[in-house]
């Protein structure tokens, strides 16, 4: 028998509270392993009809996310896991204000959404951006913007921000 017979298919969500860290372990676009880890307070996860697969992962409190080359901090933050996106929000007014890190600078937020897999990263509400060229390889691919002039950093506030590596673009 499945852990599915075992509950019943009603089971449909679990939480989990205290110092909870959950771990990923998948293969990226090339094969190569890629591991994931989230830590926050509690998680809430929803999963699928007999305990099949874990379809939404909420954490809550002190969220910290890594994964490859990004890091990110939030109150918040919604993984769903069928599409790879991870949604990093505030709970209130006082809380941690989401931050997205990686090799071309940061991001904060009221609001984060990122597509695991590189391709986009979306976000609204008092958006603030540091453009550094630390830590940034040539050799990876990554193009600068030529307002990049030596080792400062560029500063960029807005109300929404949108990059679409496809199209090689971002837009504030």
């Amino acid at each position: 028998p499945s852990i599915g017979d075992f509950f019943g298919e009603s089971l449909s969500r679990a939480i989990f509270d205290g110092d909870v860290e959950y771990r990923e372990n998948r293969l990226t676009g090339d094969g190569t392993p890629a591991v994931r880890v989230t830590r926050a307070n509690q998680l809430e996860a929803n999963l699928a009809e007999g305990l099949s697969k874990l379809e939404t992962a909420r954490f809550f409190g002190q969220v910290m996310f890594e994964g490859g080359a990004i890091t990110a901090e939030s109150e918040q933050a919604v993984y769903a896991v069928d599409n790879g996106d991870l949604e990093l929000s505030t709970i209130d007014e006082v809380g941690t204000v989401p931050r997205l890190v990686d090799q071309r600078g940061s991001l904060q937020a009221d609001t984060i959404t990122v597509a695991l897999n590189g391709s986009t990263i979306d976000a609204v509400g008092n958006v603030r951006s540091i453009l550094t060229i630390n830590g940034a390889d040539d050799s990876a691919g990554i193009t600068r913007p030529s307002l990049l002039v030596g080792d400062r950093p560029v500063y960029v506030t807005a109300e929404s921000f949108a990059y679409d590596r496809t199209r090689r673009v971002a837009v504030y």
